[in-house]
């Protein structure tokens, strides 16, 4: 008897453990009952255009980075979104933050804002200026982080354009009527460097192709130069430019000289710390929006304006080089520099230095990371990959002679493949290099000879 009371006692705990677990949820989603489901994922529409005036928001502009190469960093663009989480609020050494922002508070899609500075381009110092909700128009490259994290580059390298609709200096931001429909022109971009007006802000130009002068392979971008009417004069230089959405150009001829382009970039005027030269340009990082009216490129067979050196205009013999304006008949009057007697310090880097009749040659880098220095040691200066020397005669130059370094058997005479143009009093070598590895053989100049012409 005891035996079946304890037997019945047992179904009975057994049923009522099964009548309990039936309303305990399970710790996990079960695809077969449907009783629970996910978070349904919430993504904006892409909107923008990625301009101060337009930004994009962060659709858009995850949409744009996911379709970037790996850890090649974007072009810099205006990007809108909500902040909705904080890492670092930018109390740290760097004076950078590391926020996520998104289109909206319950958006799922975030972007990730890394090592970012306050508005102005300056650095964060209390660790409050952020909170979760603020909104936030955010200015520079972004970079497709390994391939599947977008982000902005970091470093500082990006910065808070607005926050809640406020500029740096606590103004308004001004709606300007600039845009890819109504660009400026180049005479009105010149005026706004001219007078001080021009911001950081991107605004668009419209001109003329003048001159294509270089093409960086390293970067994949060309300088080039553009006025209202396609002639030299008043013209803008369109600095280290890339073709549409930031895309690298293959070569020289991706431009023609005729051309009519409209330019997003940042204009102002670069003082060269070194030389003191001034050039009114549109900073490195801008891009194209058109050329001729259309969103393609229209490229030539030919490369540019910028005469190549050929057997006509560059010769090498031995040690000498000789550069000859085919345009002009020499004279008899020259001048001589000697780059070591020219009280030049060892190492000195990027200088200018004056012939004795006035005539001037500026070395300037040129975009690279080896710019041209004076060496006691070679007794003159070296001229790496696509540096480039400028003179500026007193009168019409017809040739110039450099006289260069040798040293164990090598000469170093610059590249075959550099070029040099002539315009009047002014003169442009640059010691072209088109090859993806090295850098060619230097130009190590220590006598310079310029002819000038009848």
């Amino acid at each position: 008897m005891k035996k079946i009371l304890y037997s019945l006692f047992a179904l009975a705990v057994s049923a009522m453990t099964f009548v309990s677990c039936s309303d305990v949820p399970e710790p996990y989603d079960n695809p077969n009952n449907g009783k629970q489901t996910t978070k349904p994922e919430v993504v904006g529409t892409p909107s923008g255009s990625g301009t101060q005036a337009e930004p994009y928001n962060v659709a858009a502009a995850m949409q744009l980075i996911k379709a970037a190469k790996a850890d090649e960093n974007t072009a810099p663009m205006y990007v809108k979104g909500t902040i909705v989480e904080i890492k670092d609020n930018g109390k740290n050494k760097f004076g950078n933050a590391t926020y996520y922002i998104a289109d909206s508070k319950d958006a799922t899609q975030k972007l990730y804002i890394y090592q970012s500075l306050y508005l102005g381009k300056k650095p964060f110092t209390t660790g409050t200026e952020l909170k979760e909700g603020d909104e936030v128009v955010v200015y520079g490259p972004f970079v497709n982080y390994k391939g599947n994290t977008p982000e902005t580059a970091g470093k500082g390298a990006t910065y808070i354009y607005s926050l809640n609709g406020q500029t740096a200096g606590n103004t308004t931001p001004v709606v300007s009527d600039n845009s890819a429909s109504n660009p400026y022109s180049v005479d009105k971009a010149l005026e706004l460097i001219s007078t001080g007006k021009a911001t950081e802000n991107e605004v668009y130009v419209k001109g003329v192709i003048t001159k294509v002068e270089y093409y960086n392979t390293k970067f994949g971008s060309l300088t080039y130069y553009i006025s209202d009417n396609g002639q030299p004069g008043k013209e803008l230089q369109i600095f280290s430019g890339k073709s549409f959405n930031g895309a690298k150009f293959s070569g020289k001829s991706d431009l023609q000289v005729g051309q009519t382009v409209v330019v997003q970039g940042v204009i102002k005027a670069y003082t060269n710390s070194k030389t003191g030269a001034v050039t009114n340009e549109m900073d490195k990082e801008n891009k194209l929006v058109s050329v001729n009216g259309k969103t393609e490129l229209q490229p030539g067979t030919t490369t540019t304006p910028a005469t190549p050196a050929t057997n006509g205009s560059l010769k090498i013999d031995g040690t000498t080089v000789t550069l000859t304006n085919s345009a002009v008949t020499a004279g008899t009057e020259t001048v001589t520099l000697n780059l070591n007697a020219a009280n030049l310090s060892d190492n000195q880097k990027e200088m200018t230095v004056t012939f004795s009749d006035g005539s001037k040659v500026v070395f300037e880098g040129n975009g690279e990371q080896n710019v041209p220095v004076f060496m006691s040691k070679s007794k003159g200066v070296r001229v790496y990959k696509n540096n480039k020397m400028t003179f500026e005669g007193k009168k019409a130059i017809a040739k110039i002679v450099f006289t260069c370094d040798t040293y164990k058997g090598d000469k170093y005479v610059g590249n075959a493949e550099a070029t040099i143009t002539f315009e009047g009093k002014k003169a442009v070598y640059t010691n072209v290099f088109n090859g993806t590895t090295g850098g060619g053989v230097q130009l190590r100049v220590q006598t310079i000879t310029i002819t000038y012409a009848n």
